[in-house]
Order: structure tokens, then sequence, then C-alpha cells
């Protein structure tokens, strides 16, 4: 949930991106495919980042929320056990595992996400857009609160209203990228450990709950589904499409199924992480799918995403594009990890490539439409001093975007730089 002011106006001007954009996708395609093929696939482990950046965005959040979490992971695995009376006490110690997450696991999953969607998502692009945050509320998730959590901000001047759908979708936006996080992890080491599946079934589905499960009657998605209709001056958009998309989003998620048989695993056999399968095409090659959608400011978005890993090399190409509803557009995406270059630097590279209709957004006072075509390069860098008995490391995220929308960066165009240490506490706190 979020406050905010109500639209401004629609000035229009149009700006065509430069045509070397088309050379610069293929460049950085070909890149990747060389990048898989070429790379020495020898290690898959988790990195997770204590990470800065100037603008405190989503995937600021997302990377030290889901530090923390890892945190937690490992000092739950320490000091809590797994059975509070004797082993032959099989059905005691079920009920005491159960009861440990439902008191202190999901609330503890619940307020995460909640932080992240509130302060990393409307905070963010609040701050983007010259604002401050002035209160944030967080709470317990139901039964223990039935209050909601929200951020308020300064009222936000001069902004386009197609800037302020951003606005409105930002916290589904930010769990999203929170989710992706998580989404990584559980495929780069084939296993889901139960706090992380807590906090995916919230992240991955903030979205899909709003619009399946009755919230899409208020908050965000109401607002944005009234708005979205009022800036096209069509009532195409409806509650009944969005749910037809929430409910696919979660069908067609493999791991949203994995997530509950975590949990479970947890709670009847105190079993801390589940295997995560993949579809096998060779002894090598293996394959796993993700259906999702997402709200943009051009409507809604259907996105096909498709995980493959050689050995222990993951990869991934995605396509998305919009549902027809008011216009079409796409966008392509790709990404490789942990490319092992010489020990002991790692590379992470991302990119993606889109066209997009018209897009007003707001720079240093100027309204600018960044129509057309448009492109994000990212690369993260890693430098490993240590890796047993768990891994510690520096890293340093470097890349440039055009303008245009692209979840988890900014409006326009220019650098990205992100910074800071990649861990992983297993092995280290024994």
């Amino acid at each position: 949930m979020c406050v905010y002011s109500e639209f401004g106006w629609r000035p229009a001007v149009g700006l065509q991106p430069s045509s070397h954009l088309h050379l610069m996708n293929k460049q950085f395609l070909f890149s990747l495919i060389a990048l898989f093929f070429l790379s020495q696939p020898l290690w898959g482990q988790v990195r997770y980042h204590l990470l800065y950046e100037q603008d405190l965005g989503e995937h600021f959040g997302a990377e030290n929320l889901l530090a923390i979490n890892h945190a937690w992971s490992k000092l739950d695995e320490r000091y809590l056990p797994k059975h509070l009376f004797s082993e032959d006490k099989e059905w005691t110690n079920r009920a005491y595992r159960f009861a440990k997450l439902l008191f202190i696991d999901y609330p503890f999953a619940f307020v995460l996400p909640s932080l992240q969607h509130e302060y990393f998502g409307h905070g963010y692009r609040a701050r983007q857009y010259g604002s401050q945050v002035t209160e944030l509320k967080l709470t317990l998730p139901p039964p223990f609160q039935l209050e909601t959590p929200n951020v308020r901000y300064r009222p936000i001047l001069d902004r386009t209203e197609q800037e302020q759908l951003v606005m409105t979708v930002a916290g589904t936006e930010a769990n999203a990228i929170f989710s992706k996080k998580i989404h990584r992890n559980a495929l780069l080491s084939e296993k889901l450990d139960y706090h992380d599946a807590l906090l995916y079934l919230y992240a991955n589905n903030d979205l899909n709950s709003y619009v399946t499960f009755g919230r899409g009657l208020g908050g965000d998605v109401n607002t944005y589904l009234n708005n979205t209709n009022t800036y096209y001056q069509q009532d195409e958009l409806t509650t009944k499409k969005l749910f037809s998309y929430g409910f696919l989003s979660i069908l067609l998620d493999p791991v949203n199924y994995y997530a509950f048989q975590s949990i479970f695993n947890y709670g009847w056999q105190a079993q801390a992480k589940t295997r995560v399968p993949f579809i096998r095409f060779s002894q090598k090659l293996s394959y796993l799918p993700k259906f999702r959608f997402s709200l943009s400011p051009f409507g809604p978005e259907l996105h096909y995403e498709n995980y493959f890993k050689y050995k222990a090399q993951l990869f991934s190409l995605a396509f998305a594009h919009s549902d027809g509803t008011f216009q079409k557009y796409w966008r392509f995406s790709g990404q490789i990890w942990n490319v092992k270059l010489a020990n002991p630097l790692y590379l992470t590279a991302r990119g993606q490539f889109w066209k997009q209709p018209e897009f007003l957004i707001t720079d240093d006072g100027q309204v600018t439409d960044e129509q057309g075509t448009g492109a994000a390069v990212i690369t993260t860098l890693y430098y490993d001093w240590q890796r047993e008995p768990g891994l510690l490391g520096l890293m340093v995220e470097v890349g440039y975007k055009t303008g245009g929308f692209m979840e988890g960066e900014r409006l326009g165009q220019g650098l990205i730089l992100r910074g800071g240490l990649s861990f992983n506490l297993d092995g280290s706190l024994k």
C-alpha cells in the first residue's frame, strides 16, 4: 500500500533513441552465448551480498534483505533445535516445528518483503522523483495483526501520469526483484532452504495475491487499474483479466511448489533444505521454465522465463510482451552467473533490449518521450579472497541503461554502479 499525490499533467514531446542500440543488443547476446559455451562451468556456489548504491533502490533492498535472511537462517540452524524433545517423540517434535514456523519464521518472512515493498519499492521511486519518505509502518502478518504495512512520503509534483503509474506498482515491482534473487540462489544450488521458501512465497506472489485473493479490490492494484484505464481512455483492463494472469503466474512457477514442499519438509521431518529438480535434457543440460506477469506504465506485461543449466553454469533467456490491452511492446533479456575468469575472479552479466510505446518521463525538469528501442547492459565482477570455510570477497556492479522502463532500475538513461561484499556463511557457523 502507498500514499501518493494525484496525477499531474501530460505533455507530449517526441525523441527517438539511436539505431546503434540494435547492434549493441546483438553484440551482448552473442557475448552471453559465447560465455555460456566457452566459460569454465566449475562453480555454482550461491553468493549473498552486502550491497551499497546511492539510490537505495530495489536491488539494494533485495540483496541486503536476502543477506539478513541468510544470516538469520544460520543463527537459527545453530541455536534453535530441530528437535525440542527426544527424537522418539516424533509427533511432539513435529508440533514444535510447525509452531516455530507459525510464530517465528512466518512473521520474520513477512516483515522483510513488506520492507522491500514499501521502502525499497514505493520509497525508491519517491526518492527518484525528488521526494522523501516521511513515515514507514511495518506490521506483523495476519492473524497477529490485521493492519497492512504502508509508507508515506512528501507530495510529488510535476511528474507525468506514466511516472505516477510506475510509482503505484513500485511495491510489487520491488518484490519481483526480491523473488528473482531467491529464485537465482535456489537454481544455482539446486536446493531451497525453508527460510528462503517462506520469503519466496510472499515476494514472488505479492502481485499475484493482490489480484487473486481479493486484495485487488483495493490498494495499489485497484488504483493502477483505474488510472491506467483513465490514461488510455479505455475500460479494457479489468479485475477478471488480472485475476487470470495472477492465477497462471502461481500455477506455472515450479519454484512455488518447491517452496511449499520445503516448508512442509522442515515441519514434518526436520529437513532444512529441499532439492530443486530441473527438467533433464541430458546428463549435462537441464531446464526450468517460469511464467509470471507484471504491471508496467503501458499495461500488464507477460513474462516467459527460461533457465538452463549446463553442468554448474546457470544461464537464462526471457521474453516479455504486452497483453494487448492497450499498446504493443516487448523485451528480451538474458543473464549468465558465476563465469570463472581466472582465480579468484568471477563474472555475472545480464542485458535487456526492449521496444516500448510512448513513455513520458521527467529529467531535470524537462519532459522527454522515451518511445522506441532501448537497452541495458550490466556486469558484476567478483574477487573472492576466501572460499573455505565460508565464501568472502568483494564485488562491483557496473552497467549502463538507456531511457525506458525496466524493472528495478531508474527510468532515465545513465550509469549503474553498485558495490560491496559477497559472502556465504555455509560452513562458517558450525
